[in-house]
């Protein structure tokens, strides 16, 4: 049973949707969340003006038990992202990816896992859409079970689009008290407090975004030639606090809100980078299993 928590709470900390051990007969599980952040003032670079955004995922996995230590999964994820930025400001607005995720789950020796998760796909503002707009984002993950309430885990996730083209490293995951666990592993580090099965309390952070390929005229359309065909990020550095409501095994809703500190739009090729000031943002999700 801890196990099986501690490899759920993994594919959690790690952004996934929540995972199974591999046994049993194939599962599905899916994970939706859509996010809004305020205006912020664009630094002087980027001109006068403000930003807000909103940002989406959704995902759904069905997962093939091939053995009792092995299994793979298969389905569709989708994300989206949507600038509100005054008109004349040299940023796009709205950016959509569609990819097949593809992933494998194993368990080699007694108190390991290990975790692969590929999600190649069309990632662009769907204007003029080639080969060129194809990228295959990646995660690999590891993990440890030191005790039964103790995990070390090493993650590291691969975008080749973005300045930031690894992020991760080494984490652990503790319930170190019945009601208390700590999961400190990127991209979303929290500390949960979960008085019963239904309810979780939590504080923590959150590294948010995305990578997408502009249009091949998207520089021409605001006086930045430089621009066109780019690989365009955005990323947000938040501080956050939420309440997790757990339905049933197949429904748990969330509700997250805080301030995105750090927020960051790279033109990669154009080697440009500019920030907006930080605002507050409100978070909504759910996710389950069935």
């Amino acid at each position: 049973m801890v196990c099986a928590w501690l490899w759920s709470a993994g594919a959690i900390a790690l952004g996934q949707p929540a995972a199974q051990p591999p046994s049993g007969p194939p599962r599905s599980a899916y994970r939706a969340e859509l996010s809004y952040t305020g205006v912020g003032r664009l630094d002087a670079e980027a001109g006068r003006g403000g930003v807000d955004a909103v940002l989406a995922r959704a995902s759904y996995t069905q997962q093939f038990p091939i053995s009792d230590h092995l299994s793979w999964g298969v389905g569709p994820v989708y994300n989206g992202l949507w600038l509100g930025a005054d008109a004349g400001l040299p940023l796009p607005r709205d950016l959509h990816g569609l990819a097949l995720g593809l992933s494998g789950q194993w368990l080699p020796a007694d108190r390991w896992w290990v975790r692969l998760d590929v999600r190649p796909g069309i990632y662009s503002d769907w204007v003029d859409i080639s080969s060129q707009d194809f990228n295959a984002p990646a995660l690999v993950a590891v993990g440890y079970q030191i005790r039964t309430n103790l995990m070390l885990v090493a993650g590291i996730n691969v975008n080749l689009w973005s300045r930031l083209a690894t992020i991760g490293g080494p984490g652990v995951m503790w319930q170190f008290a019945e009601p208390w666990r700590l999961n400190l592993v990127l991209p979303k580090p929290l500390l949960e407090y979960a008085p019963s099965r239904a309810w979780a309390f939590y504080v923590g952070g959150e590294l948010q975004g995305g990578s997408y390929r502009l249009a091949e005229d998207f520089g021409n359309q605001h006086g930045r030639p430089e621009l066109n065909g780019d690989k365009f990020a955005y990323r947000e550095i938040r501080a956050l606090g939420g309440v997790r409501w757990a339905l049933a095994r197949s429904l748990r809703l969330s509700l997250e809100a805080g301030y995105a500190a750090d927020r960051r739009f790279e033109f990669r090729e154009a080697d440009w980078e500019f920030q907006a000031r930080g605002a507050p943002f409100v978070q909504v999700l759910a996710a389950g299993s069935f």
